[in-house]
């Protein structure tokens, strides 16, 4: 199969949580098959954040319910890509048998993703609800922290996904998982 029809297996996996904004009653939430959200690993991933960072300020219901399963749509393709890109074929078995694999890492990319487009967004970052210690927090959780001298170490988005991705082609691609033992006479 290829990455559209692997991204069409897995897509209900994890979804947007409801807004407690009423602005964004006209969405439609859909309950996500591993009962996991894509809000859950960063505070500031939210609807009402995503939305601040759109350029449109008009931008219709119908559009930004579009925008909001595109980031999602984003976040899963780049996932597939990275797990599989040294691969001419995925395999059913890969995304049938281990189904439940892919959950956290779809929550990773999509936190990345939309912290990314907070630091870049030109009409967020021009209001004034984003305050310079938000902006650090952002840049530290996006990038890390290693500051030897004081030993200090904050884990960037950017490294837990990759140490996830790397947990997935482990599982996947690893086949002989038996070891051999040698005995000496």
């Amino acid at each position: 199969m290829n990455h559209l029809e692997a991204y069409n297996k897995i897509k209900n996996r994890v979804e947007w949580d409801k807004s407690l904004d009423t602005r964004f009653e006209f969405i439609t939430y859909k309950t996500p098959e591993s009962g996991r959200f894509l809000q859950e690993e960063h505070p500031s991933v939210r609807i009402e954040i995503v939305y601040e960072t759109l350029f449109d300020v008009d931008i219709s219901n119908a559009d930004f319910e579009s925008k909001l399963e595109y980031i999602k749509q984003k976040a899963i393709l780049q996932m597939l890509h990275d797990v599989f890109s040294d691969q001419k074929d995925i395999l059913d078995y890969w995304i049938d048998g281990y189904v439940g694999l892919f959950d956290y890492a779809i929550i990773l990319k999509n936190s990345n993703n939309v912290m990314f487009d907070v630091m870049n967004s030109t009409r967020i970052n021009l209001t004034e609800t984003v305050t310079d210690d938000n902006l650090k927090r952002w840049f530290i959780d996006l990038n890390g922290l290693k500051d030897s001298v004081n030993g200090v170490y904050t884990q960037s988005f950017s490294d837990r996904y990759r140490r996830e991705i790397n947990r997935i082609r482990k599982v996947l691609f690893i086949r002989n998982k038996s070891m051999k033992v040698v005995t000496a006479r």
